[in-house]
């Protein structure tokens, strides 16, 4: 039997929903949590930063979302099956009908989760009495996670800088919110170019926080997030720089590296140099390429020498079938090189992120061009005789907890940063240099740099199922082929950038809590009005 009901308010106290009538410290106070949180003790920081990297760990960021995110809606892969996984193909695709709150009010959550305890540890972190290095080490860590998190909320929720404008404020006047650019029926992708001026939600203090509502949080310019992005970085790096940091946690190389990623991002491409130079004289003696004749064996070993940092995992942790590990996990656990090595069991949850070769027009070409490309041992059978369906093993995991550490920053993405921005500088031995560091190890060949896709396609191959390509192809602007569309769905499988429809739509949630940014959603997506109607269940 239907019914009609109203859809409610989710009183959550975190950041990203902003409360239900005040926000996110409503429930808390400024110098203690509940529990063993107290944040006037140099152990109660600590804490809350190690709660800070659970969030990291979740399968609302690197353990799920984000990587699958970057996989379902890029040119690789595609999901095989029809339960969770044909719901999350079907967001990804945002469709004027797509969960507001589904796996994107997930990372939304999660993210800002993170934003509000960073925000706490660095807003009172200067009045604790403790040991000067750890505090010190302490705060760099929390300014690197909020960057992070902002870094990747603009991935996901926001265009790419080259597509941000600066139209001035008359754009941010409500009444020229323009209704029709939101209508789900419409086929219309080229959307006029203001609708990208928007970044997210900054909030960097906690009283700002505690008064949400009465600071009228809107989301920030595109290119404001994005400069807030680089200045948490910056902050970060000042204070880390020669300090030690734990296992898994984020040190000076790691976020002088992001740091590089985010100029990339923003197309500062002398500041990627600069950053890389600096990169190349501290800290690129303390890494190094695995050989070729050691890497599959090694590639996939916790805290390798090509790791910059890395999300660790535990035995004792188990992400289910919401992790990446889960979805895009070893073909077997076997050893590599065993008879059953690279054959896929489905009794132990196979990888149900699939690859696409013969047929079809794009997949994973790239990856088979080169007959000496160690990489190609990523590629496996999906164990169906006839089959032109691939899996991959980039997280080997263990069998039962579906858990495998997750890279966050490796030492060949420090490689391809410096090409691809040495390329488009004109800097062209700089940029065969740093090519050949990958080309000469993982195929033993290398060339000449003629375009910019010799690097974007290096990239493809490298960084497979790390969260790059999909968005390395939105900030160059590059047509795509949506492996989802062509594989699962009758429809034109082509995305173009900017165009409606490339990023997740504000969750309702946040907007019922937030009247301020009710006519900020992104295009593609019916507006809030609509969201609030009455529908039938």
């Amino acid at each position: 039997m239907k019914k009609i009901v109203n859809i409610t308010i989710l009183c959550i106290a975190l950041l990203a929903s902003m409360g239900c009538e005040r926000g996110l410290f409503e429930k808390i106070s400024f110098n203690a949590l509940p529990g063993d949180y107290v944040l006037d003790t140099q152990d109660g920081l600590q804490k809350m930063l190690s709660g800070c990297y659970n969030g990291l760990q979740s399968g609302g960021w690197y353990g799920g979302v984000l990587y699958l995110y970057e996989a379902t809606k890029g040119p690789d892969f595609f999901m095989r099956n029809t339960g969770g996984g044909y719901s999350f193909r079907l967001e990804n695709r945002h469709g004027g009908t797509a969960r507001w709150n589904g796996n994107g009010w997930n990372a939304w959550n999660t993210m800002y989760n993170v934003i509000r305890n960073t925000t706490l540890i660095i807003d009172n972190i200067d009045d604790v009495t403790g040991d000067v290095g750890t505090l010190r080490r302490i705060k760099g860590e929390a300014y690197a996670l909020r960057g992070l998190a902002y870094f990747d909320l603009l991935r996901l929720f926001a265009n790419m800088p080259k597509y941000s404008c600066t139209w001035g404020s008359e754009f941010k006047n409500a009444g020229n919110f323009h209704p029709e650019l939101y209508d789900p029926t419409s086929t219309d992708y080229q959307i006029n170019e203001d609708i990208y001026y928007w970044g997210v939600p900054i909030i960097d203090s906690a009283e700002m926080g505690f008064n949400i509502l009465d600071y009228e949080v809107v989301r920030a310019t595109a290119d404001e997030s994005w400069q807030y992005v680089m200045e948490q970085f910056e902050k970060a790096y000042g204070l880390l720089q020669g300090v030690v940091s734990e296992l898994g946690h984020v040190n000076d190389a790691a976020v002088l590296a992001l740091r590089m990623r985010a100029a990339l991002y923003m197309e500062r491409y002398s500041d990627v140099i600069i950053f890389g130079k600096e990169f190349m004289d501290l800290y690129e003696a303390n890494y190094g390429l695995i050989p070729y004749d050691n890497w599959k064996t090694q590639y996939h070993k916790p805290f390798n020498s090509e790791s910059i940092w890395e999300i660790q995992y535990t035995a004792d942790d188990n992400l289910g079938s919401s992790s990446i590990n889960y979805w895009a996990r070893k073909c077997t656990y076997e050893a590599p090189g065993t008879p059953n090595d690279g054959k896929v069991k489905e009794n132990i949850g196979y990888a149900k992120l699939g690859l696409t070769f013969g047929s079809s027009t794009m997949g994973m070409e790239h990856m088979t061009v080169y007959p000496n490309d160690v990489r190609q041992h990523l590629i496996c059978e999906l164990g169906v005789p006839g089959t032109e369906y691939k899996a991959i093993r980039k997280y080997v995991g263990n069998p039962y907890h579906f858990v495998h550490n997750v890279p966050v920053i490796r030492l060949p993405e420090v490689y391809l940063n410096i090409a691809e921005a040495a390329y488009k500088l004109g800097y062209q031995e700089m940029a065969d240099e740093y090519l050949a560091k990958i080309t000469s190890v993982r195929r033993l060949a290398s060339e000449p740099v003629t375009k910019v896709e010799d690097i974007l396609d290096e990239r493809r191959r490298e960084l497979i199922l790390e969260g790059h390509t999909y968005f390395d192809y939105a900030r160059n602007g590059r047509t795509m082929t949506d492996r989802q569309i062509i594989e699962c769905i009758t429809s034109n499988g082509d995305i173009y950038f900017p165009m409606r429809r490339s990023v997740y739509p504000i969750p309702l949630n946040e907007m019922n809590a937030n009247p301020a940014i009710r006519n900020q959603q992104n295009p593609g997506y019916a507006a809030w009005y609509l969201a609030t109607e009455d529908v039938e269940e």
